[in-house]
């Protein structure tokens, strides 16, 4: 599972960083092959942008096909970019025939374009590479804490169900936005734990917020101290846990989910029937 990257107050999807990654390594890739020939070309970045928008356009298609029972339901969402709707199979397929149709049209780059792809790809395979071994096999646990919850429990955070854990904030739009969609889903899938986990903020606000959405108050856990932020390192909100039935934490989802990208989540995280 690669992590965001985190610059100051500014936090990048995992998917984001990588892709800029690989544009800079293949840019750095048809300037060494320009090099060698002794030849300079100026347009290696257009050549570039032509590969990773065919990519970007495949592996969102690939995605909303996949999803579209639910973009079916809100056609709008389907331009919404933000929420994490990319198939990365359908996204190197589309970035490879991107890449072919550039080399028929510029037969005279078709080294350097090859070595700017090498040089992509390399870094794709070196961040994967370092993700496994960072985290060879096995997923990050949760940690042993006890949450306070709007119904007045104190549960732990651990269960025996897979979870989906939402640290949120009222202040956060994105969280506004997003929480019709999660509360939704908890409801269409009690087979599912969600946590909804606000941080730093004071049961007054909170209880504001609840005029607007009608969150379970079984589900709402109170974190004023946000101490489960401390202990799973979050810095930045929404950030959403998707936890398996044996506690452990299988992705990290931070930023805004659409009902698309939840649900083919919930389909990867709940066990085949």
């Amino acid at each position: 599972m690669l992590p965001p990257l985190t610059i100051g107050p500014l936090m990048m999807p995992p998917g984001l960083w990588l892709l800029v990654l690989m544009a800079v390594a293949a840019a750095i890739g048809m300037r060494l092959a320009d090099v060698r020939r002794g030849e300079r070309h100026e347009d290696n970045e257009t050549l570039i942008f032509w590969v990773v928008l065919g990519g970007l356009l495949a592996a969102r298609v690939g995605f909303v096909a996949l999803q579209f029972a639910d973009y079916r339901v809100e056609p709008w969402s389907m331009l919404n970019l933000r929420d994490g709707g990319w198939h990365p199979g359908f996204g190197l397929v589309g970035a490879a025939v991107a890449l072919w149709l550039v080399q028929r049209r510029r037969r005279e780059r078709t080294r350097a374009l090859n070595l700017g792809a090498a040089g992509a790809m390399a870094v794709m395979l070196i961040a994967f590479g370092a993700a496994r071994w960072m985290d060879p096999g096995t997923s990050t646990p949760l940690p042993d804490l006890q949450l306070s919850f709007h119904d007045g429990a104190t549960r732990p955070l651990r269960d025996a169900r897979p979870q989906v854990i939402n640290l949120w904030a009222t202040w956060c739009p994105p969280c506004r936005r997003e929480m019709a969609v999660l509360v939704a889903a908890a409801r269409a899938h009690p087979d599912v734990r969600f946590v909804f986990a606000n941080q730093g903020e004071d049961a007054g606000t909170v209880a504001e917020f609840l005029r607007e959405q009608h969150i379970p108050p079984e589900s709402l856990a109170l974190d004023p101290a946000a101490s489960l932020s401390d202990a799973l390192g979050v810095r930045g909100y929404p950030t959403t846990l998707f936890v398996d039935a044996e506690g452990r934490i299988v992705e990290r989802r931070v930023g805004e989910l659409s009902r698309a990208s939840l649900s083919a989540r919930l389909r990867d995280l709940r066990p085949a029937p």
